[in-house]
């Protein structure tokens, strides 16, 4: 006899017949079996409830925006790439690794070239000798003040220039790519470290690199103007080095795509490694 029936059965005794008594030996373990039976653990009722919670906060997280990689990470919209493994990766090359360096060098040498030039550009101009008519007196004065403003005008625009090339080089130089699905995240030297650009990877194409001396492929991102740079010189895909050649065959392998003319030829094969 179940608890529930046993719990009934004395229920309608209590009911019918109030002043009998049930026996001690059947309704007492009965009762005691029903209860131990239907009361749940602690531990078990409060699992599903934190499950749910994570849950939640997960779907929040998400529906804000946010991205989840291949370890089950949720990250940002930004692109932050730490814990997910590049398709591509290159060390920094010198002009990058020592770029703080060569745009102080810039701003120091345009600092200085200008003061040079508004100070000591001087024209050399002949004036009569009052003590002796019949000789010339030659003097040094400075220039007139529109050239030397010019001057100086034309070296600092040349400083500027050759500090925002430095910049715009080291925005459009790729140093990761990280496939995430059907998104490709772009990372520079030129973003914080882990970070970079999630675009959608029909809307990339990666081309360049055929000719023996290439030495770098042009990624162009459809809605962005200008180029990234991808360097095939020192760099690796997945993990692995290779020459120019191997990483360019990798690269074009796993993006399942090769790039003719501006297009996309699918179903390209696998890169191998020779």
């Amino acid at each position: 006899m179940t608890p529930s029936l046993t719990l009934r059965t004395l229920v309608a005794t209590a009911i019918h017949a109030p002043n009998a008594r049930a026996a001690p030996s059947f309704a007492l373990p009965s009762v005691c079996r029903y209860y131990s039976q239907a009361k749940p653990s602690t531990r078990k009722s409060t699992a599903p409830l934190r499950e749910a919670t994570r849950h939640r906060k997960n779907a929040t997280n998400t529906a804000v925006g946010a991205g989840i990689s291949s370890d089950g990470t949720i990250l940002a919209q930004g692109g932050n790439t730490q814990g997910d493994p590049p398709l591509y990766e290159v060390k920094p090359p010198w002009y990058i690794k020592w770029m703080w360096v060569l745009v102080g060098t810039t701003v120091i040498w345009t600092g200085t070239a200008s003061e040079l030039v508004w100070n000591e550009w001087t024209q050399r101009v002949v004036t009569a000798n009052p003590d002796d008519p019949s000789r010339e007196k030659i003097d040094y004065v400075p220039r007139p003040i529109y050239q030397r403003a010019a001057l100086c005008g034309f070296i600092i625009f040349g400083g500027v220039a050759c500090a925002a090339g430095l910049f715009l080089v080291r925005a459009r130089t790729v140093t990761r790519l990280v496939l995430r699905g059907n998104d490709v995240t772009i990372s520079t030297w030129g973003d914080w470290r882990g970070r970079g650009r999630v675009v959608e990877k029909q809307l990339c194409t990666i081309q360049g690199g055929n000719s023996a001396r290439a030495e770098e492929m042009t990624l162009n991102v459809v809605g962005v103007r200008g180029r990234y740079r991808v360097s095939l010189k020192g760099a690796s895909v997945n993990g692995r080095p290779g020459g120019v050649w191997d990483v360019r065959r990798g690269l074009q392998g796993h993006w399942h795509g090769v790039a003719l003319r501006g297009k996309w030829v699918e179903g390209a094969s696998e890169g191998e490694w020779s």
